[in-house]
């Protein structure tokens, strides 16, 4: 008997460890996946931002290279407006006519500006096709193609009228008039056109003095004959009006370039940038989806190590659960007046039982496990208070010694835990690490629980022989 109790235990415990060994290994893996998975994933999700922070990085650049253009559209559109807007210079033109006793002074002016303006107009396309390289640096359209003429305007100042002579037909007069030009600007009333009135009317642009003096001169009259000292001021003020108007442009159109120059070089350096991202965002996309696949990967043997963790704890829950043991108990019984050895063995036994249902409650013992951030940190082991079930019980012997019986008994005692195993807590899947957090519980292998009580108290009386070797103990005796 006490060879088979020692098997039976020995088998037992073999048994346990052995599960206790697969719940340990199935745990260590389940763990091992879960913080990979865990890294993995924070991993990812760096990615993911990084990412994200990429297509906004390129976003802006996109946005910043919009603004540029717009800007460069502004620009232009600045310095086309001031062109049209800006006077470009002065412009004196001599006209030589004859008023006749019945002409009126305001007819021969208005023909005398209209004979005008096809000079101004040659003037000012001179001027504009000098500017054009300049112009169309800053402007992309052929601004210049678009200018058939410009505008000439009085500038208020009272024309010179000097009297050249008196004739049967009149009297002939030198008229000197000073125009403020606008070569980039369309005429509002429309394509200047040469004067269709009197053809005795002479004209001449003059810049200098010596221009009328040759003006003059080519019509038949002596420069010396007059005072035209009025009419050189005019056109040494127009001469540095005409200077200012050079120096303005240039000015203006230097400004606009270097503002415009600096807007593209932006353009060019951000559109560098947003290549250099794109590139660098292909990569990662790469890099994303082979951690995609990667993390998917782990997911699915994360949760194939938890379930095969849940199986192991179960098994190893189960075997505890239920445990069934021999306990071997000697008494020493002494006959009470006529009492047979038989009966006193039978009252010995008796008298046992309530000492091998304590021994039964404490079979199991209990562990409690500290765990922080899922990982163990303290394991303690206590005797755990349990009710059990005795389901056999043989006599093995009794002896008498002198007026005593020694009597040497076998119980086969069932254990059964009638709680639901507590279940140790899983790792919860997800992408994100869990804060450390610090709590106590009791795995199921180890915890104690409420058994219920059903003890069957059953004895056989024993032979009236002096020694009685029965035979081997069964499971489920009684």
């Amino acid at each position: 008997m006490e060879g088979e109790r020692a098997r039976e235990d020995s088998a037992y415990k073999d048994a346990i460890a052995s599960l206790t060994a697969e719940f340990n290994r199935y745990k260590k893996e389940r763990d091992d996946l879960t913080a990979q998975f865990q890294n993995s994933s924070t991993d990812f999700e760096g990615l993911q931002k990084n990412i994200k922070n990429m297509k906004n990085t390129i976003e802006n650049y996109d946005n910043d290279i919009t603004r540029f253009e717009q800007e460069i559209k502004t620009q232009k559109e600045s310095f086309t407006k001031w062109l049209k807007t800006e006077k470009q210079g002065e412009a004196v033109v001599a006209v030589i006519y004859t008023r006749g006793f019945k002409d009126i002074a305001h007819e021969l002016e208005k023909q005398a500006d209209q004979i005008s303006s096809p000079l101004m107009a040659e003037q000012m396309g001179t001027y504009v096709k000098s500017y054009t390289t300049v112009i169309n640096s800053i402007l992309v359209e052929d601004f210049i193609q678009t200018i058939t003429e410009g505008t000439a305007k009085w500038n208020n100042e009272e024309p010179l009228r000097i009297e050249l002579e008196k004739g049967s037909k009149g009297t002939i007069y030198l008229r000197i008039k000073r125009y403020e030009l606008y070569p980039f600007q369309k005429p509002e009333t429309g394509i200047l056109k040469g004067a269709s009135g009197s053809s005795s009317m002479k004209t001449a642009l003059i810049q200098s003095a010596q221009d009328i003096e040759g003006f003059l001169s080519k019509n038949g009259y002596s420069y010396k004959n007059y005072d035209l000292s009025r009419a050189e001021n005019s056109i040494r003020e127009a001469g540095l009006a005409n200077r200012h108007a050079e120096e303005g442009i240039n000015a203006q159109a230097r400004a606009y370039e270097e503002k415009i120059s600096r807007l593209k070089t932006k353009i060019t350096n951000a559109k560098d940038e947003k290549e250099l991202q794109t590139n660098l965002l292909k990569k990662k996309g790469q890099q994303y989806e082979q951690m995609k696949t990667d993390i998917e990967s782990l997911r699915k043997k994360r949760d194939e190590s938890e379930k095969m963790f849940k199986e192991s704890q179960t098994r190893l829950s189960e075997k505890k659960r239920i445990r069934e043991s021999i306990i071997i108990k000697t008494a020493l019984a002494a006959p009470k007046g006529s009492e047979t050895a038989a009966n006193a063995s039978a009252e010995a036994i008796q008298d046992k039982l309530e000492e091998v249902k304590n021994d039964a409650r404490t079979q199991h013992s209990s562990s409690t496990v500290t765990v922080i951030n899922y990982q163990l940190k303290e394991d303690t082991a206590m005797q755990a208070v349990t009710e059990a079930k005795i389901t056999g019980l043989k006599l093995i012997s009794f002896i008498n010694e002198g007026d005593s019986v020694k009597v040497k008994m076998a119980f086969r005692v069932k254990t059964v835990l009638d709680e639901s195993p507590a279940t140790v807590p899983a790792q919860v899947a997800g992408t994100s690490k869990k804060p450390a957090e610090s709590k106590t519980v009791t795995p199921p292998p180890e915890s104690p629980a409420a058994v219920s009580t059903q003890v069957t108290e059953t004895s056989k009386k024993p032979a009236e022989s002096k020694t009685v070797t029965p035979p081997p103990l069964e499971k489920g005796d009684s």
